[in-house]
């Protein structure tokens, strides 16, 4: 087994050396028995590293129950996961710990700085040319004898240390604005809770009506790979947004609600001019008692999920939805609440167009940094 050790940047462009990750890192898959598991240890699985490498619910490794072999790693490692490694699940810890075995822990050596390590492999550039080279079709994995292969621009430590340091703020404040498109999905939330109470909790005032007097679900239309043409109309699965079409079912926008799966329950309101595939339920009729923007926010307050979890196999139907209870205020106040939640989309749409900006500036000055223009 060959693989294709060049990778797409222009390295020829490049003023300094350049290095192949074997010879300034060490892949250390240090085999941790489940037998040598004490339980008090962090665990990362994939499932805890973000595309953008953040963290998210890691638990100690007694939580976890872990029934495998893992690998041990350090605060002085990089994370690298290898399973569809398009989703450039890689990060850098600040604790020790144990990982999934699809995860490779990476020592840099005395010559390469961690955090200018880290940015490099999470250039768009290598994402792209660690998937190419990865290998599966389902569950497509990058050996680690091809992730040694990979060629490194190697200025001077210090100037590493100062390219890690200039990304890592600009980084810094790509992490800002998403928790600030973070913040608007507990906005509207807390909105219907201040003005209708709390439905879960039954802390409202207001009379509660089964939904199946209220609205009519049905299943969308399913939608094969091959017949999923590319074009403008935005199809709709379980999570959302799944892909585009040359066609669309509806004309205007739709309540779409995830039927299987982790995304059971999950509450979107679709664009006009869209397709909802068979993962979805979407609402066919509702009573003139409702206003959708009001029916939407109540749907997802209503926790679907939890009724889906109930089942051996996570699914969502109309005879699980029907018999739940919401509260319906007067029109006049759903409409008061439509229109608080039109200023807060309007205020993401904007603070979304700028994170796009910041992104391409982001992905911009990586490209400089590496080309050693920073």
């Amino acid at each position: 087994m060959t693989w294709s050790s060049r990778s797409d940047v222009a390295l020829g462009d490049v003023k300094w050396p350049i290095a192949r990750l074997h010879d300034v890192a060490t892949i250390e898959r240090n085999a941790v028995s489940v037998d040598q598991i004490q339980g008090g240890e962090f665990y990362v699985g994939l499932e805890n590293v973000t595309s953008d490498g953040v963290f998210e619910n890691v638990v100690t490794a007694g939580k976890a129950g872990l029934k495998s072999n893992k690998f041990a790693f350090t605060e002085d490692h990089v994370l690298y996961g290898k399973l569809r490694p398009y989703l450039a699940k890689i990060s850098a810890p600040d604790f020790a710990g144990i990982c999934s075995t699809d995860i490779l822990p990476i020592r840099p050596g005395a010559r390469l700085d961690r955090r200018y390590l880290l940015h490099y492999l999470r250039t768009p550039t290598m994402v792209t040319h660690a998937a190419s080279n990865a290998v599966g079709i389902n569950l497509p994995r990058l050996n680690p004898k091809a992730l040694e292969s990979f060629q490194i621009p190697l200025p001077p430590i210090e100037e590493q240390r100062r390219i890690a340091a200039v990304l890592d703020a600009a980084e810094t404040l790509r992490a800002k604005r998403r928790q600030a498109l973070a913040t608007f999905d507990t906005l509207t939330r807390a909105i219907f809770i201040s003005m209708f109470g709390d439905p879960i909790l039954r802390s409202m005032q207001l009379d509660l009506v089964p939904l199946g007097d209220l609205l009519k679900l049905k299943s969308g239309q399913g939608l094969s790979a091959k017949a999923m043409r590319p074009g403008p109309h935005l199809v709709y699965g379980g999570n959302g947004v799944v892909g585009t079409h040359d066609e669309y079912m509806f004309e205007g926008s739709k309540i779409v609600i995830g039927r299987v799966g982790v995304y059971c329950g999950c509450v979107h309101i679709s664009e006009p001019r869209s397709w909802i595939t068979d993962n979805a339920l979407y609402v066919s009729w509702m009573s003139s008692r409702l206003r959708t923007t009001y029916l939407a926010a109540a749907l997802d307050l209503a926790n679907l999920n939890r009724r889906a979890s109930q089942a051996a196999q996570p699914l969502i139907s109309g005879g699980r939805i029907y018999p739940v209870e919401i509260p319906v205020p007067p029109l006049n106040s759903q409409h008061v609440f439509e229109e608080r939640t039109r200023a807060i989309t309007e205020h993401r749409i904007r603070i979304e167009e700028g994170a796009e900006k910041l992104n391409e500036l982001f992905a911009s000055l990586q490209q400089r940094a590496f080309r050693g223009e920073l």
